[in-house]
C-alpha cells in the first residue's frame, strides 16, 4: 500500500459510496468505521433510555484516562449492591455520533441493563482529535496505532472497574462493536474479564494482526454477525476460531446489515449470554 493511501472505511457506509476509492486503497485492510464527525458538547449530556438515566461527562482533549472520566454510564432501574458490568468499546465515529449510532447503543444498553448489568461506555474521542487519529480513514500505520489505543483503553476501564466497590468484579464483559470489535477479537482481555461480545466484526483482517480470536478458551465468547456485512470487504465467521471453546455462541442475522442493535434476536442473545455467566 502507498504511503497516504487510505484504509476503507466502515461502521455503516455503504460499499457503493466507496468506489472511487484508488486500487492500492481498497486492496487494504476492510473497513473500519465511517469518520467521527460530530463534535462533542462541551457539557454534561443526558440520553433518554427508558426508565433509565444515562449521563456523559464533557468530552476533553487527553490521554486514556480521560477516556474514562467522560464515559457515559447507564445502571440497571433499582439495582442494590455490586453490579455486573458490560464495558461497551464503540466504533470509530463513536457510540452517540449519529441517529443510527445512537438508536444502536440504546438498544444494546437496554437489554444489557434489563438484565441487572450496568452498561459502561469509555469515549475513544475524549483524548481529542490532536491526541486521537482519524480512526475511520486511516492509513494501514494509523489503523494498527488507533488499535494498540483502543486496547489501551480497555485495560484502562477493566482496572477501574476491579477498584469499585460497587462492581461485581467476577462479572467484567467487555463488548466490542466494529472498530471496537477488531481491538476486543485480536487482543487478549484483561485478567478478570468473564466474557467478551464481538459485532460488526467477523474476525477476518486483511493483515494476520487484525485476524482471529486471542481470549483464552476459558472466557466466554459470543459473536454477532450478519450473513452479509454490508460494511466489511473480508466476510467470515468469528465461529472458525472457536475451536476448543466450550463457552462460544455465533448468532448469524439474516440478509445485509452491520448494527445489530435493532434486532430482537441480538439482543436476546445478549440477555441470555449474560444471564448465563
Amino acid at each position: 500500500m502507498a504511503k497516504g493511501d487510505q484504509l476503507p472505511r466502515c461502521d455503516g457506509h455503504s460499499l457503493e459510496r466507496e468506489a472511487a476509492r484508488s486500487p492500492a486503497a481498497k486492496a487494504s485492510i476492510e473497513a473500519w468505521s465511517e469518520r467521527y464527525f460530530a463534535e462533542r458538547a462541551a457539557k454534561i449530556v443526558t440520553v433518554a433510555v427508558p426508565a433509565l438515566l444515562v449521563t456523559a461527562t464533557a468530552a476533553a482533549a487527553g490521554d486514556v484516562t480521560d477516556t474514562w472520566k467522560n464515559r457515559t454510564e447507564v445502571n440497571p432501574a433499582g439495582a442494590a449492591g455490586p453490579v455486573p458490568v458490560v464495558v461497551y468499546v464503540h466504533g470509530c465515529s463513536g457510540a452517540y455520533a449519529r441517529p443510527e449510532l445512537k438508536a444502536d447503543t440504546d438498544a444494546w444498553a437496554e437489554a444489557v441493563t434489563h438484565v441487572g448489568w450496568r452498561f459502561t461506555i469509555p469515549d475513544s474521542w475524549a483524548r481529542g482529535t490532536s491526541s486521537r487519529p482519524d480512526a475511520c480513514r486511516p492509513t494501514l500505520e494509523t489503523a494498527l496505532k488507533v488499535r494498540l489505543m483502543r486496547i489501551e483503553e480497555i485495560a484502562y476501564a477493566v482496572t477501574k472497574l476491579t477498584e469499585d466497590p460497587t462492581v461485581d468484579k467476577s462479572r467484567i464483559v467487555v463488548f466490542g462493536h466494529s472498530e471496537g470489535a477488531i481491538a476486543v477479537a485480536s487482543s487478549e482481555p484483561p485478567a478478570g474479564v468473564r466474557g467478551v461480545i464481538v459485532s460488526g466484526w467477523t474476525c477476518h483482517g486483511a493483515v494476520p494482526i487484525a485476524t482471529g480470536l486471542l481470549a483464552p478458551p476459558t472466557v466466554a465468547v459470543l459473536a454477532i454477525e450478519f450473513e452479509h456485512d454490508s460494511v466489511l470487504r473480508i466476510q467470515g465467521r468469528c465461529s472458525e476460531f472457536f475451536g476448543g471453546r466450550a463457552a462460544a455462541r455465533e448468532l448469524i442475522l439474516p440478509g445485509t446489515g452491520h448494527n445489530a442493535g435493532g434486532s430482537k434476536a441480538a439482543r436476546q442473545a445478549v440477555a441470555e449470554f449474560l444471564m448465563g455467566l
